[in-house]
């Protein structure tokens, strides 16, 4: 591909990704919020911003050589853009994601705007043992004994189904009540 070709490739992207960019803050802006074209476009713009690091790249290998400080300059101040917006999709997105135990987590790659699936957590059963207490409690502590999402009392239901042999026995003829959560951790 020669430089003009990329040159006008990239234009129309730019072009594309200011369209969205425009399209998301006016979405942002609008009291009614509609999460699934909010999604839409965040996908969109991340799907964007991976075309054009392609073709920066192929006109940074094209480009003359007493162009290329003000070219990179022109596209990082692009690929900024891009960023600021996707920030803001996140952080407007974040308040509607559910935290919770048995789901897929996500996380949020810091200062790169992308989210990681990561597999669900398991938390293996607890029999008893005291040999496996300190791994079985950082995992139950970690996944549902901070979740701030959680009541008590689905914390307690989440602990006895956790339970199996002498631990659940402990623990089985206590009703399911906050007060009962706090008392048994």
């Amino acid at each position: 591909m020669d430089i003009e070709t990329s040159l006008r490739k990239r234009n129309t992207i730019r072009t594309l990704v200011t369209n969205i960019v425009q399209e998301a803050k006016e979405l942002l802006n609008n009291s009614k919020l509609d999460i699934d074209l909010l999604e839409e476009l965040l996908m969109k713009i991340k799907q964007k911003e991976c075309q054009l690091k392609e073709i920066n790249n192929q006109v940074e290998k094209l480009i003359d050589v007493s162009s290329i400080e003000t070219e990179m300059l022109d596209s990082e101040e692009f690929n900024d853009k891009i960023s600021k917006c996707i920030r803001k999709i996140n952080r407007k997105l974040k308040p509607n994601i559910v935290k919770n135990p048995e789901s897929q987590r996500e996380i949020e790659s810091k200062g790169r705007g992308f989210n990681v699936k990561l597999p669900k957590l398991t938390i293996e059963k607890f029999t008893g043992n005291p040999q496996e207490w300190t791994e079985f409690w950082n995992s139950f502590e970690t996944t549902i004994h901070e979740n701030n999402v959680l009541s008590e009392v689905e914390k307690f239901s989440y602990l006895k189904m956790y339970l199996r042999g002498k631990a659940l026995n402990v623990v089985s003829w206590f009703k399911l009540s906050s007060e009962n959560y706090d008392n048994r951790i």
